[in-house]
């Protein structure tokens, strides 16, 4: 929805001459958008105005908690569907869609209440055979306390069905060992190969193109029989396959909670796995990950 003023704007622009290009890079607005309000009579669109605020209110208990986890986040980025999942967690059932509440969020930034910045996830769509490929990447999350939380995930080629673990102290070959063994129980097999960064914790260094695994990694490798794919390190297209499963995770779960133990952190993580993560449907998919 836009506001009065654009909408005004918008048919001003149109009625001395100007093309729907040019209107768009006057206002910012897409083709489409500024197609559906030149369709809309002064009057048509009040009642749109009317109708959209009605659909809105339902979310208006919930407003003074949206505004302070926007305002109090970690990231500038929080995503309305990170804060859509953390009140279903603790309210459960909404009383609208994630749709209806992402046209809520864009309600309380037209009205002023917050500023926000546009983003995205990025997810490669590559069309592979169950089984055949799984994406790993790691990372870290600092909390508000100045806490640390070290992060192990990831994400099948094909269903995108997500593994997350966290732990709160650095990753160890070891640690590594043990999360793969957890995530190949978790999804009931092991891939027949395993897209890696040129992490230290497998990788030693890169010999003219070859790649040379820590002696306990390849000798995990072996004894499992996956193939390994490692991200180059001049190939920035390829390491952003596994990079952005992390960031996933921290804009969708960190984002907008705290914790007081590792315990509770990782007891609402697997709830959000199973409700957030694998429980909607993907929309580089159409499908959900894990079918109920």
């Amino acid at each position: 929805m836009i506001k009065p003023i654009m909408y005004h704007k918008v048919k001003k622009l149109k009625e001395i001459g100007h093309t729907i290009t040019t209107i768009s890079s006057k206002t910012g607005l897409d083709f489409k958008t500024i197609k559906k309000y030149l369709k809309m009579s002064p009057d048509e669109y009040q009642l749109y105005l009317s109708s959209f605020k009605q659909k809105v209110k339902c979310f208006d208990p919930y407003r003074d908690e949206i505004i302070k986890i926007l305002r109090c986040a970690n990231t500038s980025k929080v995503q309305a569907s990170a804060i859509f999942d953390h009140l279903e967690e603790i309210y459960g059932e909404l009383p609208a869609s994630e749709r209806s509440f992402r046209n809520y969020i864009a309600f309380l930034r037209n009205n002023g209440e917050f500023q926000s910045e546009s983003g995205r996830i990025y997810e490669p769509v590559e069309p592979l055979p169950p089984g055949q490929q799984m994406q790993l990447d790691f990372g870290e999350y600092r909390l508000k306390d100045n806490s640390k939380y070290y992060i192990f995930a990831a994400i099948l080629s094909h269903s995108r069905c997500r593994y997350v673990k966290i732990y709160d102290r650095p990753l160890t070959t070891k640690i590594l060992i043990d999360g793969l063994n957890d995530c190949f129980a978790y999804y009931g097999g092991i891939p027949h190969e395993i897209v890696i960064d040129q992490d230290h914790l497998m990788v030693v260094n890169e010999n003219k193109g070859d790649i040379i695994l820590t002696n306990a990694f390849q000798l995990y490798k072996d004894e499992m029989g996956f193939n390994l794919y490692v991200c180059r390190k001049s190939d920035p297209e390829s390491k952003g396959k596994v990079e952005n499963l992390v960031n996933f995770v921290k804009r969708s779960f960190f984002s907008t909670r705290s914790f007081l133990s590792l315990d509770e952190a990782r007891g609402r993580l697997a709830r959000w796995l199973i409700r957030k993560a694998n429980g909607k449907k993907c929309v580089a998919t159409g499908r959900k990950p894990i079918s109920n």
